[in-house]
C-alpha cells in the first residue's frame, strides 16, 4: 500500500522505546545527582580553604586580644552561619570559663557570663577538650537551661568546640541556633575542631587574661 513503513525499516529502528526513554531518563537523573554533588563538594572545599586562608594571615599577622577573639567568632560564623555565638577563656585564678565577646539578640546580657569548667554543654566540652555537636538541646542532660531561660534567649541547637593548646582546654567557641536546619554537617565539624586548636595557638600569648 501506499505510504506504507514496512517492519524493521529505519525509520522504527531509530525511534526510542518505552524502555530507551527509560534509560535516558535514568542516566540524565545520575548525572544530575553527580552534578548537585560535585558542586556540593567544590562549596566544601571553597570554604575550607577560605577558613585556612584568614587563619593563616592571623597567623602571620598577630593582633590585640579583642581583634584576635572578634576574627575568630567571624570565622566560626563564617563556618556555620548561626543566630548567636560566643568565645570564652578560661580565667587563669578561677578556672571558670568568661565569656569575652559574643553575637546575637542578647550579646551584651552575655558578656561576662561565667561558667564553671563542667557547666552546660560548653563546659563539659571544655572539661573533656571534645567538640559537641547537639542538634536537640533540650533532650540533652548537660544543657543549662536555666542560664539560657534567664538570658530570655530560646535555644534549639548549640555546637561546643574547644579552644585547646598543648594539651590544656584554653577556652570554647559557641554557636547556637544553627540557620538552614539543625543538624550540623560532618565538614562543618570538622572545620570548626582545626578552628579551635588554631584559635588555641593564637590566642596563647593571652593566657589568662579575662
Amino acid at each position: 500500500m501506499a505510504g506504507h513503513t514496512p517492519a524493521g525499516s529505519p525509520n522504527d529502528r531509530l525511534a526510542p522505546g518505552p524502555l530507551t526513554r527509560l534509560g535516558m531518563r535514568t542516566v540524565v537523573d545520575e548525572m544530575s545527582v553527580n552534578v548537585a554533588t560535585m558542586a556540593e563538594a567544590l562549596g566544601r572545599a571553597s570554604l575550607k580553604a577560605h577558613v585556612f586562608e584568614r587563619l593563616l594571615h592571623m597567623h602571620s599577622a598577630p593582633a590585640a586580644l579583642v581583634p584576635t577573639v572578634e576574627t575568630l567568632l567571624d570565622i566560626a560564623l563564617d563556618t556555620v552561619p548561626a543566630e548567636a555565638a560566643s568565645l570564652m577563656l578560661v580565667d587563669a585564678a578561677t578556672g571558670d570559663l568568661v565569656v569575652l565577646s559574643a553575637r546575637g539578640p542578647v550579646a551584651d546580657k552575655v558578656k561576662g557570663l561565667r561558667l564553671k569548667m563542667d557547666e552546660g554543654i560548653a563546659g563539659v566540652a571544655a572539661l573533656h577538650k571534645q567538640i559537641l555537636p547537639v542538634s536537640e538541646v533540650n533532650r540533652d542532660p548537660r544543657f543549662a537551661r536555666e542560664i539560657a531561660e534567664s538570658l530570655g534567649f530560646p535555644v534549639r541547637s548549640l555546637i561546643a568546640v574547644p579552644i585547646l593548646h598543648q594539651g590544656s582546654s584554653e577556652g570554647v567557641i559557641e554557636l547556637i541556633n544553627r540557620k538552614g536546619g539543625d543538624e550540623f554537617m560532618a565538614h562543618e565539624i570538622d572545620i570548626l575542631e582545626k578552628l579551635g586548636r588554631a584559635a588555641g595557638v593564637l590566642l596563647a600569648p593571652f593566657a589568662g587574661r579575662t
